[in-house]
């Protein structure tokens, strides 16, 4: 199933990201239950978390070694579809972060091609690791669970669109009754038989044998696509704001799949009572759900560089405090030093030059020297004398 090309040429697949927003304890994993509950896996989805760009297209493709129709005695190797449908459920943000701070690691880019349904993988030199997962052969959602004070892992990747393709959504409700709810007790009513069957399994193993749909005689037919239908205010509207972009308007960056994500909400929801058809009341819901995504993502945005603000001025703090520790025990070690070189080569308490004290200490010690001998004479714990221009120390009697 998917939606029409509404920019561009070709449809775009109902793959959809979630980011699902709050500090620890408050309720992520919680909600993530109660939605498995209302909308069960009813296909059996491979439900994982991702390790790599490749590791993604590896979750679908597959090979196989078949007898070679050119020579019986051969075998060849031949992609095939292992698994046409995988939610990525990611419960917190700092694994997929670490995962695309890897060096070299694909993952932020192939999540962006996954979210329209483009091709993944890549051409490797060893024929046994091109794992390609073809367009409309995969179907991929994520759920990821995002702490405030985390958002910039998804934040910095703006440039390459991952961010964008994002729905935000909060898991504390300011609006939640003070007594506790019935908790869910089974799933919603879908109509599933109103939905279009899913591809014959050697119609799915054919498209990754071809790697694109384009590739048939008769795609439509060996491999064909379900548009859902929109209507015509939608069109309009779409065409509207992509004509804006056209023209150069200021956009926020963030809000540049707006459109898109709106679309696919709006086609998941009419999905949800039984029809393919999309109708304004669909969509004008699909509209208020983005625009709290927003707000939620401006929220999570400020909360995020708050807390980081914090922490700034947290560590800037303990670096002061740090500094002033570190000053403090490099005067005292000076002023023990000078104490100690005045008692064992000035016994007497003739005095001993100024530079000559100044040339036993350590270069640290020499930058705080003059503040330190100014105190420990004013504290009257040596004695300052001076003789032909020549300043000398001793120990007080």
């Amino acid at each position: 199933m998917v939606i029409p090309p509404f920019v561009g040429s070709r449809p775009t697949t109902l793959n959809l990201y979630v980011a699902l927003v709050g500090a620890s304890g408050t309720g992520k994993g919680a909600t993530t239950g109660a939605a498995a509950t209302l909308i069960p896996n009813l296909h059996g989805a491979i439900e994982t978390q991702p390790a790599s760009g490749e590791g993604i297209a590896a979750m679908f493709a597959g090979r196989r070694y078949v007898d070679d129709p050119q020579d019986e005695k051969k075998k060849v190797s031949e992609l095939y579809c292992i698994s046409s449908r995988a939610l990525l459920n990611i419960p917190e943000i700092r694994t997929l972060g670490g995962t695309m701070n890897r060096t070299g690691n694909i993952i932020a880019p192939t999540l962006t091609s996954a979210y329209s349904g483009e091709p993944l993988g890549a051409w490797n030199k060893q024929e046994e690791n091109r794992l390609l997962a073809p367009a409309y052969g995969y179907s991929l959602s994520l759920i990821t669970g995002v702490q405030p004070a985390n958002s910039d892992i998804l934040t910095k990747e703006t440039g390459t669109g991952l961010p964008q393709r994002f729905l935000w959504a909060y898991v504390t409700d300011q609006e939640a009754p003070d007594s506790r709810p019935l908790p869910p007790n089974g799933p919603i009513p879908l109509d599933l038989d109103a939905w279009p069957r899913d591809p014959e399994r050697d119609s799915l193993d054919f498209l990754y044998l071809v790697r694109d749909r384009s590739n048939m005689l008769d795609p439509d037919k060996r491999y064909p696509l379900t548009m859902l239908h929109y209507p015509d205010a939608v069109w309009n509207i779409i065409d509207a704001d992509r004509l804006d972009i056209l023209h150069g308007k200021p956009l926020d960056p963030l809000d540049a799949h707006k459109s898109i994500v709106t679309t696919k909400i709006a086609g998941l929801l009419a999905l949800t009572e039984g029809s393919t058809n999309v109708d304004m009341d669909d969509w004008l819901s699909a509209e208020q759900i983005v625009a709290e995504s927003i707000r939620n993502r401006r929220k999570c945005l400020e909360e995020g560089a708050a807390s980081q603000r914090n922490d700034m001025a947290e560590s800037m703090r303990l670096k002061d405090d740090a500094r002033e520790q570190a000053d403090t025990l490099l005067r005292q070690r000076t002023r023990k030093r000078i104490l100690d070189y005045l008692t064992k080569h000035d016994p007497n308490k003739g005095g001993i030059p100024d530079y000559k004290l100044r040339h036993v200490l350590s270069n640290p010690q020499r930058h705080v020297y003059r503040d330190v001998i100014d105190e420990m004479n004013e504290k009257n714990e040596i004695t300052k004398i001076s003789d032909d221009g020549v300043i000398y120390y001793s120990l007080c009697w």
